[in-house]
């Protein structure tokens, strides 16, 4: 039997192939092979840096205790710097008092003893270099100069105590010593009469003069110190002794 079909072409059912799809189906499936291929590439390429991160993690911490003991010795050179300093500004500025309260016993009159000999601070003002708080240097004006500033700063006073008797030969008391001390090069180069004070008393029921002679301690000058005026050392007091 024949069949024939009596529609018109438009109206006809189109006759669909299945090559469009076979061919999507075909391209999808390439794609997440590439994908695939893909991934796999990259995850073994990340399980290589992890192994190669753990290695590295083992060999630090392999190296932790020599990092360490680095560090700590690291720091100990650090603190015996600090001390060798420390060492070298006291050595520097070492004063064998041996020495000196040999010449103090050398210089006293006879009639003279002593009570007490220390070391005291004492406030002193003085012209320093102003220095830059943040850079810690030297300021200067736009000249070039240094900057200078007046700051109230302790030194060091070499103080001596004692009694002395009235003297046939000497009507001033402590003038002996005190020209003995000044005039001495041993003495004077270290240390330099700042002032002194005097009270008339009596000891062991006879009448004595007590003094004070107060010395500034100068082993060494800073280069930080601004010279004192016309080179002198500080001003001894005017007064009768």
């Amino acid at each position: 039997m024949i069949l024939i079909n009596l529609l018109p072409q438009h109206l006809r059912p189109l006759k669909r192939t299945p090559l469009p799809y076979i061919g999507v189906f075909i391209v999808m499936l390439a794609a997440f092979f590439v994908m695939a291929s893909m991934f796999l590439s990259v995850s073994a390429q990340i399980g290589e840096i992890n192994q190669k991160k753990a290695k590295t993690q083992n060999s630090l911490n392999e190296l932790a205790d020599v990092v360490k003991r680095y560090e700590d010795l690291d720091k100990k050179k650090a603190r015996l710097v600090d001390k060798t300093i420390a060492i070298e500004e006291i050595l520097k500025d070492r004063i064998l008092w041996s020495e000196q309260l040999f010449h103090l016993d050398r210089l006293k009159p006879d009639n003279m003893w002593y009570s007490r000999i220390r070391v005291t601070q004492l406030p002193f003002k003085q012209r320093v270099r102003k220095v830059d708080p943040k850079t810690k240097k030297a300021m200067k004006d736009k000249n070039g100069k240094d900057l200078w500033e007046n700051k109230t700063i302790k030194r060091p006073v070499l103080e001596v105590s004692g009694y002395v008797v009235p003297s046939e030969e000497e009507s001033n008391y402590i003038a002996p010593l005190t020209r003995s001390t000044t005039e001495d090069p041993d003495f004077s180069k270290l240390f330099t009469l700042y002032r002194f004070r005097l009270e008339d008393t009596v000891f062991n029921d006879q009448p004595v003069r007590k003094f004070v002679l107060e010395y500034v301690i100068e082993p060494s000058k800073k280069d930080g110190d601004a010279p004192s005026e016309g080179g002198k050392k500080p001003a001894q007091p005017k007064g009768k002794a």
